[in-house]
């Protein structure tokens, strides 16, 4: 048995940013020390992201004060 069905998707969360650029179809922030590249509203929905230390200097990221 098979079934024609829309795929549906919902918005949960209003992501904004002051300093916010577009590359392809990806959103960077970007400070001149670190670089995240992420696309919320990717196919699938993809939460991931990645971080570009810009930077000479070790950059932490504290998963522990992270959500």
């Amino acid at each position: 048995m098979t079934s024609c069905s829309l795929k549906t998707y919902y918005q949960i969360v209003d992501v904004k940013s002051t300093n916010l650029q577009k590359e392809s179809n990806n959103y960077v922030y970007n400070d001149g020390v670190c670089k995240i590249v992420y696309n919320f509203w990717s196919n699938g929905g993809n939460a991931g992201f990645s971080i570009e230390n810009l930077s000479d200097d070790v950059i932490y990221v504290d998963l522990g004060n992270t959500f």
